[in-house]
């Protein structure tokens, strides 16, 4: 966060109409930071870097990462209408404000305009891929060998929404997390994850980009919940979908391992282990 703040505070400083890209090359410094680092903080290679992808994806698994992501998107739409609901009580241009609700549809730049590509991946594909191979290939798995799935999801999700902070839907945020460990912890697939990471960004874009459902509204309809039916209606299936998903795989979840990863090999232990070996050698005798 601190790299990619910095990074765009530096570039739109002198050159402001590069702000929107800025942002965006921010976005790719941070993932690239989080990369390196996990890099060598978990002493990743080839071999480790397989396991922690685990199984290959099929086709069932395919449908169920795109199911989830069309749930979780479904919860984030009728959480942040409970979330504005309950705002807008007290003070309706701060729930429409936080919201970003408008009257209007806006102006959008064409789809495959470099404005919208560029966001695509930045935004959709590569986190998708890197913070799932972070949060849930290195955290979630360095928690699940000390503890419980439910705990190790919990603390994982946790860290999660602490680093999405800024979003105001923190309950969305942390089961989005949860759901994504469970996906995990009873598939073995790291791609499961990835997937559903990705089409739920893509699905939230597709909608902002196209329809915008949720925030084209005028600002006397926020306190009212009639006007919040389709988003309360989401809420409550969602709700019910994941509760029978987790119900009918408790055991799945209780029994769920994950392969364990090598050891990772400190510089002291590299070292000790080289003497002890140099130390095996058979030594020979010169005479003169």
């Amino acid at each position: 966060m601190v790299v990619r703040s910095a990074f765009v505070i530096g570039v739109t400083t002198f050159w402001p109409d590069l702000a929107y890209f800025a942002e965006h090359a921010g976005v790719l410094l941070m993932f690239a930071a989080m990369t390196i680092a996990s890099i060598f903080q978990f002493k990743l290679h080839r071999r480790k870097i397989a396991l922690i992808l685990g199984n290959r994806l099929t086709p069932s698994q395919l449908a169920l990462s795109v199911a989830v992501a069309l749930l979780l998107l479904m919860l984030t739409f009728g959480e942040s209408a409970v979330f504005t609901m309950a705002a807008a009580q007290y003070n309706l241009e701060t729930a429409y404000s936080l919201g970003k609700f408008h009257s209007e549809a806006y102006g959008s730049h064409p789809f495959l305009s470099v404005h919208v590509l560029t966001f695509v991946f930045s935004s959709v594909i590569l986190p998708g891929i890197v913070e799932e191979f972070f949060f849930r290939g290195l955290v979630f798995r360095s928690f699940n060998e000390r503890h419980s799935f439910l705990v190790s999801a919990a603390l994982t999700a946790v860290l999660f929404t602490a680093i999405h902070a800024f979003k105001t839907i923190y309950i969305g945020t942390f089961i989005f997390s949860f759901v994504l460990s469970y996906l995990y912890a009873t598939t073995r697939s790291l791609r499961t994850c990835m997937v559903a990471h990705a089409t739920f960004n893509l699905l939230a874009f597709v909608n902002q980009h196209f329809f915008d459902f949720h925030r084209i509204r005028g600002i006397n309809e926020l306190k009212e919940w009639h006007h919040w039916i389709p988003q309360l209606a989401m809420l409550g299936s969602a709700l019910i979908a994941f509760g029978w998903m987790i119900h009918i795989s408790r055991d799945a979840i209780k029994h769920a391992s994950l392969p364990a990863l090598p050891p990772v090999q400190h510089a002291d232990e590299k070292q000790r282990r080289t003497e002890i070996h140099e130390g095996s050698e058979p030594t020979h005798l010169h005479s003169s």
